[in-house]
């Protein structure tokens, strides 16, 4: 995030006014400033070189603040001649404003009337101000998605970190002992690899091997319906590196281990079951 005094907010202001170009460093919050080729026609380029070389060597480091365009600065001097209490001025303004060349004509006008020439100024070098607050909170709120959208990139390439494989373990236990099928179902991949001695008994399937997600879910619930009671009890979690072995209490009292695999979204892809018995 981008943090700025209030000088430098207001020497932006007073600079963009200028008609000069402004990039912030959105580490440093260095300003470089140099002129616009747009408004100016010729300019010293050396005199201004050490700035244009800094920001032009360096793009993704520097945030260009952008001064208003004409559209912006004609609805300032509209707003400033709506508010003129003076109802022969506010007239002319609004006069000027509506012929060819407004910018000129409205300050003719302005020129000409002293009293409300330094209010012109002043209300003018607000509203720029408040020009760069605005554009800075959204330079400031566009960067803080850009940080959210690669945090989330890096979570999906980051192994699963240590607090989150405990609660994906308790989780996990609890959804068993809740005998809710879906979210059961839920703690694993469409891409699954579930190898446990358990499939033998139940399907009858001698390499005891799943890789099915359906095929998986009508295991669990023949697995359900087989033992009504079933309820686990964790007594540890042991951590590898994007892989989990939870030993737990399990059906008919049997100590169990199972290994678990865990893909880039905290899903479970392989599983190895172990059992101490199934007598």
């Amino acid at each position: 995030m981008i943090t700025l005094t209030d000088a430098q907010l207001r020497d932006i202001a007073d600079q963009l006014d200028f008609g000069l170009k402004c990039y912030v460093h959105i580490t440093t919050y260095e300003v470089a400033y140099f002129p616009d080729p747009l408004k100016h026609n010729s300019f010293d380029e050396e005199f201004w070189e050490d700035d244009i070389q800094k920001v032009n060597d360096n793009p993704k480091d520097y945030q260009e603040i952008e001064g208003m365009t004409s559209h912006d600065s004609f609805q300032v001097m509209e707003r400033f001649a709506d508010r003129v209490s003076t109802k022969d001025l506010k007239d002319r303004l609004h006069k000027a404003l509506s012929r060819p060349k407004p910018f000129r004509h409205f300050n003719d006008v302005i020129n000409d009337e002293d009293e409300h020439r330094q209010e012109w100024f002043a209300f003018k070098n607000e509203q720029i101000l408040d020009w760069v607050k605005e554009r800075l909170a959204w330079i400031n709120e566009r960067l803080q998605e850009e940080t959210e959208e690669e945090q989330d990139e890096d979570e999906v390439t980051f192994l699963p970190n240590s607090m989150t494989k405990q609660a994906f373990a308790l989780e996990w236990i609890a959804a068993w002992n809740s005998h809710d099928i879906d979210r059961i179902m839920s703690h694993y991949s469409n891409d699954i690899d579930f190898c446990s001695p358990i499939i033998v008994r139940l399907l009858n399937q001698p390499d005891g091997t799943i890789t099915d997600k359906d095929e998986l879910k009508h295991y669990f619930l023949k697995g359900l319906a087989a033992y009504p009671d079933l309820h686990f009890e964790l007594h540890h979690i042991l951590e590898g590196l994007n892989s989990l072995v939870l030993i737990y209490q399990s059906v008919n009292n049997t100590l169990s281990a199972e290994f678990m695999e865990l893909d880039n979204e905290m899903k479970i892809s392989c599983v190895r079951a172990h059992y101490k018995s199934l007598d």
